[in-house]
């Protein structure tokens, strides 16, 4: 089946956001994810305490870009179970699910860019239940925020344009 999205955009979105998370590692936003320190990030915190910065910075576009992505945030993954004669049959489907709605635009708009990157990466581009140009549409956009997102921290932002 052909990809419904254009590869170059989401090879570029995706090496972005690696970029994005090992600078907020050198940042500090991390921390252990079980007993044995196997380390995890911390988007939540860095989203709390950075995020309402977003829409101070003067990055071309992004006003537009935080704009489109809360209009139109990414659906979110969900599992179904049907009982079936032979069993339960489990499937997943994307449901249209809240952005966190007590946090700010540029909070809101960070947690729209993770989505889009486990939606890419973890699966649902083998659907045809995106418009047309929908997700080429929130990978660039999403690029805009990440490129702007990146100058709220000077640790990030080194390791993120190097």
């Amino acid at each position: 089946m052909p990809n419904s999205y254009n590869e170059a955009l989401a090879c570029k979105f995706l090496e972005k956001f690696a970029r994005f998370e090992c600078g907020m590692k050198e940042a500090g936003f991390c921390k252990a994810r079980n007993k044995k320190g196997v380390a995890g990030l911390e988007w939540e915190r860095f989203r709390d305490e950075l995020g309402g910065g977003l829409e101070e910075q003067h990055a071309q576009g992004l006003s537009a870009a935080i704009a489109y992505l809360l209009e139109h945030p990414p659906e979110v993954q969900f599992i179904e179970e049907l009982k079936l004669a032979g069993g339960i049959q489990r499937r997943s489907v994307f449901r249209p699910y809240p952005l966190n709605e007590g946090a700010s635009r540029g909070a809101r708009a960070l947690e729209a860019v993770y989505r889009v990157r486990n939606n890419l990466f973890h699966g649902g581009k083998h659907t045809n239940h995106s418009p047309e140009e929908r997700d080429d549409q929130l990978m660039h956009h999403s690029i805009t925020v990440l490129d702007a997102a990146s100058m709220l921290d000077p640790v990030l932002s080194r390791i993120y344009w190097r």
